[in-house]
């Protein structure tokens, strides 16, 4: 009982379906323990209480036979549902379309190329992914931070001034993905509170 209500507290708004498939292992670890363990009780019972009654003691071996196959179904279902930990299990897919989808509405990101993730933990995850930037998008956002044709007309006639112009905005584009990128990571984990590690690469 304390499992059940534990796997019922912990996400209330899901289906029992949706609890025994994406539920913590150690709970459905515990409630399927102790399932077996009642049910093998009442088998038992069953079997003893045939096996007195008919007087046929194959009963009770039949019994037992059922109770071993329980087990040794519940033991392949945790290897199962463990392994998919134990190897890297993908963070569920509604939420990585959602993701996904607010990384291209980003009109600095002209495409998502590749995308990873794994969970950590249960409703932890970590997401991998490589980007494309908008050129264009980039462009915009430094020239908002000042007038470049502007600054152009004050160097064209002076070769080394020009260069230190180019040097100049050269400089700024590293650190302005590198901004960019900390603003849509740190946004991302404000929706999606469960995505504890960002990792977003460039093309």
């Amino acid at each position: 009982m304390l499992a059940i209500g534990e796997l019922r507290g912990r996400h209330p708004e899901w289906k029992w379906k949706k609890r025994l498939h994406d539920g913590d292992p150690s709970t459905l670890a515990v409630l399927l323990e102790d399932g077996i363990a009642v049910a093998g009780v009442i088998i038992a019972g069953i079997s003893i209480a045939l096996a007195k009654y008919t007087g046929q003691y194959f009963w009770d071996a039949i019994g037992s036979i059922i109770i071993g196959l329980s087990l040794g179904i519940m033991a392949i279902i945790l290897i199962v549902k463990n392994r998919t930990y134990l190897i890297g299990k993908q963070i569920p897919e509604d939420l990585q379309e959602r993701i996904i989808e607010k990384l291209e509405a980003d009109p600095a990101i002209e495409k998502v190329l590749d995308f990873k993730s794994n969970t950590l933990d249960i409703g932890i995850y970590r997401i991998k992914c490589e980007i494309e930037f908008n050129a264009s998008a980039l462009l915009g956002e430094i020239m908002r931070n000042g007038s470049i044709e502007e600054k152009y007309e004050e160097v064209k006639d002076d070769y080394e001034e020009f260069k230190k112009f180019c040097v100049d905005y050269a400089d700024r584009i590293p650190r302005l993905v590198g901004r960019k990128i900390d603003e849509i990571e740190q946004e991302l984990k404000r929706e999606n509170p469960g995505v504890k590690y960002i990792d977003i690469e460039i093309n």
